[in-house]
């Protein structure tokens, strides 16, 4: 690698270390919002509201996948585009996104009909508006990311979360149940769209053309299966829960699953934002830094999910019950099943991306597609028989298909097994010795004390403080790593960075 080349990896690296910097500082400010916002309305609502919510949404949500058609991947995947293309794909989604929204009042009565609850077809009607904002959205957020524009991106977050969140603690406090959820969305859709195009600074023109679309479709398409055959994996166990259970029950599940996604949810669409553009960058230039960032990515979300969702298993009663009312009380045991079974979802979600970015969809949508098949059928023997098989059934053959997938992945990347090992030693470590602190401290608190706030507090700071100062015993140099590095971004601070180049000054 030449001077020149040195220069440019280091510029474009500093850039993502400024923009990223800003993205996680406003992501942090709107994602703690809205998980306040969570807690308190889900305080007022009941389990009911949650479980109408998520089986409205069932069918919709898939055809908000199918909107987007994988065409934002396939934005960010194309070392240019150009105006007429933009423009063309503008065009294309609008249309779609108009054509989805109309078909959501038949749909509305299809889902009200499977899942035998007729208060659903309101609901799933008003879900419409999502589509087209959804659709008006997907250039200009696509052509954000592909600039690296992550710190314009998080101020079109931190506004449009602040805003849809206290519009719905009203709706909550008036007395709106479930449309405050769906009103919830619908709001935040539509200030993130209007934001994010005039952050943008893009607009399209008058111009289509079917090849220019074909091009896109021919990779965005398979990106799209993919994606909606995960939806269809992630939903599949609400659609025979719905059709087996009651809407208290169905709301139990599907809030314990929210809420221990609740980390995930709000960390991994952050790294994911940041990760794949990169690997798109890297795939073609430079392999053996594309292996290094897929590591340093792994390690980085092993480093935060590993004792997030191990202490949330170990505290579970104390969360629920402090943060929730009685009435939540019997979402404990489902919160802390899903802790666990998030560790697997987010230590392989990467792997796709990686894929992905390499120009392999087709894996990740074969995986999602086979996981998918067997596991509705399993769901199709075990819900009538209630939660526990369900969820028995769920976690077994998740298990073994995940362990699949990562050695099949890993070895697509080009992985070696003591490589991903390496990465995920300091924080399997530290989450080993900070989960016996968490069992030992509960132990001692509640023989001094019945107050469960106080064992919370103390538990959570004790669990924080072990696991931060284990890291640092286990690998001293992590931590002098990343201050180094953002002291060298400093440095670099009045340097120009050159934006991405793209055909027709995009």
């Amino acid at each position: 690698m030449n001077m020149s080349e040195k220069k440019s990896s280091a510029s474009f690296q500093h850039k993502i270390v400024k923009n990223v910097s800003w993205l996680v500082l406003f992501r942090l400010i709107s994602q703690t919002a809205s998980w306040f916002a969570t807690i308190y309305i889900a305080r007022i609502l009941i389990p009911e509201d949650y479980g109408l919510m998520g089986m409205a949404t069932l069918i919709t949500g898939y055809a908000e996948i199918f909107a987007e058609m994988g065409l934002g991947s396939a934005i960010i995947q194309r070392k240019e585009v150009t105006q007429k293309e933009l423009s063309t794909l503008f065009g294309f989604t609008l249309i779609l996104g108009i054509v989805l929204a109309l078909l959501c009042v038949p749909v509305a009565h299809l889902t009200a009909y499977i899942m035998k609850e007729p208060r659903l077809v309101p609901l799933t009607s008003t879900v419409a508006f999502i589509f087209l904002f959804s659709s008006i959205r997907i250039v200009p957020f696509n052509l954000l990311r592909k600039r690296i524009s992550f710190k314009l991106l998080g101020i079109v977050e931190i506004i449009s979360t602040l805003i849809s969140v206290v519009i719905m603690v009203i709706m909550a406090r008036a007395g709106f149940g479930v449309w405050t959820l769906v009103w919830g969305r619908i709001i935040k859709a539509g200030i993130h769209t209007l934001l994010t195009f005039f952050s943008c600074n893009w607009w399209p023109r008058i111009h289509f053309s079917i090849q220019e679309l074909k091009d896109y479709l021919s990779f965005g398409t398979v990106v799209m299966f993919g994606s909606s055959v995960f939806y269809v994996y992630s939903n599949i166990a609400v659609f025979f829960a719905g059709r087996a259970w009651p809407a208290a029950m169905v709301g139990l599940y599907d809030f314990g699953k929210e809420l221990a996604n609740i980390p995930a949810s709000k960390v991994l669409p952050l790294v994911r934002e940041v990760s794949y553009p990169v690997f798109a960058r890297l795939k073609d230039d430079n392999l053996p830094e594309f292996v290094r960032f897929f590591v340093r990515v792994t390690k980085i979300m092993a480093f935060i999910f590993f004792p997030v969702y191990i202490a949330g298993a170990l505290l579970a009663r104390e969360l629920t019950l402090v943060m929730l009312e009685k009435k939540w009380e019997n979402v404990t045991g489902i919160f802390t099943y899903f802790c666990i079974f998030q560790i697997m979802v987010v230590l392989t979600k990467i792997n796709g991306d990686c894929l992905r970015a390499q120009g392999k969809p087709k894996y990740e949508l074969y995986f999602y597609g086979i996981l998918t098949i067997i596991l509705g059928v399993g769901y199709w023997f075990s819900a009538p028989g209630g939660l526990v098989p369900f969820l028995t059934v769920r976690f077994v053959i998740s298990l073994l298909a995940f362990a699949i997938w990562q050695v099949f992945s890993m070895k697509k990347i080009g992985i070696s097994w003591s490589v991903f090992y390496n990465s995920l030693k300091t924080p399997l470590y530290a989450t080993v010795f900070m989960a016996a602190i968490v069992l030992t401290s509960k132990k001692l608190l509640y023989m001094a004390t019945t107050n469960m706030i106080i064992v919370l507090v103390v538990s959570c700071l004790a669990a924080g403080i072990v696991y931060l100062l284990s890291c640092y015993y286990l690998e001293k140099d992590f931590y002098s790593i990343v201050i180094d590095y953002f002291k060298k971004s400093k440095k670099k601070k009045s340097e120009k960075e050159p934006e991405p180049e793209m055909a027709g000054n995009v």
